[in-house]
């Protein structure tokens, strides 16, 4: 008996050190404003502008933010610091050597990043940006909510745990020592 409650408490314990991240808040999602990627030519300066917000709501403005492209045929990237346009509007200056297919993938000095991976934008003649779609936005469920749910369920399953090892027996029958 004695095991089983030592178990509880230390499932409970771990699930509490896993799901503290999540509650602590450090996660944004990311969405690009197609605008801003349409008619990109090659060689060309072209100022990328996301959208940024914490849990999905409230408008990311402070931090550092990082654009990196990525070529997806050739590996070659294109990379720079985004400044804070205000209302969680974060623009980069970005310059690609060469037409294709490329993902864009945007860090925050203090914030995961939902993206999924990467946001796939195509550069060059005749090519057409990306839909802003839910999935090429990175609006997916990110990592640490996924890591709170896990948290949050086996903490549920420790109560009942304890809840049935502290329960009395029914039918009047007694517990020897």
């Amino acid at each position: 008996m004695r095991r089983l409650r030592t178990s509880v408490l230390l499932a409970l314990a771990a699930s509490a050190v896993a799901i503290a991240p999540a509650l602590a808040g450090g996660w944004a999602t990311v969405s690009v404003d197609q605008g801003s990627i349409a008619g990109w030519r090659p060689g060309m300066p072209q100022d990328v502008q996301v959208t940024l917000l914490q849990h999905g709501l409230t408008p990311v403005n402070d931090g550092e933010v990082r654009f990196t492209l990525t070529n997806a045929s050739s590996g070659e990237t294109a990379t720079g610091t985004a400044r804070s346009a205000g209302d969680g509007r974060w623009i980069a200056t970005l310059t690609v050597p060469s037409a294709g297919d490329w993902a864009l993938t945007v860090s925050h000095s203090g914030l995961e990043t939902t993206q999924g991976g990467r946001i796939p934008i195509t550069i060059g003649a005749g090519a057409a940006a990306a839909p802003a779609t839910p999935a090429a936005a990175g609006a997916g469920v990110p990592a640490v909510v996924l890591v709170l749910l896990l948290g949050v369920a086996l903490a549920a399953m420790g109560a009942v745990g304890v809840i049935l090892v502290a329960r009395p027996e029914r039918g009047g029958a007694t517990r020897a020592g």
